[in-house]
């Protein structure tokens, strides 16, 4: 975790001056569950993504011991590892478990199977036409839409500390759909970013 936060150069600059940049992603392959002593699968196939790490599992007690937490999703097919931000520097890192079935087929077809390599550039031109992905596609679409339009900003307050207030045009205010992403500053000039939860090959 130390080195991908502060040695890697992972993770992606923010799309909106009051948003926040993406953390970096890390892809877990079915090699890498040996070295982690993570179990191959996850019980009960049709609820997989439901599903997580029981918290006395031995690498959840790890995480704890080393002085980071999990969110509420806990230890799952897309993990969220963080430590208190430090300033303005947020200290958190996604895990895509591949073979928990992180990558769902129907928008992602193959690209579990592929080689390390290939998962990497696929997930990679996915991160620069649209997002960092954090979750499934329409998850990643939803965090794509708050990244552009953040749901608040910086104030000062009359006490002078910094705080937050609402932002106006906040993505999930408005009826706007996945159009408004014609201000992604790597859509094509002209067109509206295409949203249709389909991983590029």
């Amino acid at each position: 975790m130390e080195w991908t936060l502060k040695e890697s150069g992972l993770g992606a600059p923010r799309l909106h001056k009051n948003g926040k940049d993406s953390d970096p992603l890390i892809v877990l392959t079915a090699t890498a569950a040996v070295k982690l002593a993570l179990p191959e699968r996850l019980e009960r196939h049709e609820q997989r993504r439901s599903l997580r790490l029981p918290e006395d599992h031995p690498v959840v007690k790890h995480v704890a011991k080393a002085k980071w937490g999990l969110t509420q999703r806990g230890f799952g097919p897309w993990a969220r590892i963080y430590r208190k931000a430090q300033g303005n520097q947020r200290q958190c890192v996604q895990l895509a478990i591949l073979f928990w079935d992180a990558l769902d087929p129907r928008s992602c077809p193959g690209v579990a199977e592929m080689e390390p390599a290939d998962v990497a550039r696929v997930l990679g031109v996915y991160a620069q036409r649209v997002i960092t992905p954090r979750g499934s596609t329409a998850v990643s679409g939803l965090e794509l839409m708050t990244a552009l339009r953040p749901p608040t900003r910086g104030a000062r307050r009359r006490d002078r500390e910094l705080g937050a207030r609402p932002q106006p045009g906040f993505a999930r205010e408005g009826a706007d759909g996945p159009g408004a992403a014609g201000g992604h500053p790597r859509a094509p000039r002209g067109r509206a970013l295409r949203l249709d939860g389909r991983i590029p090959q």
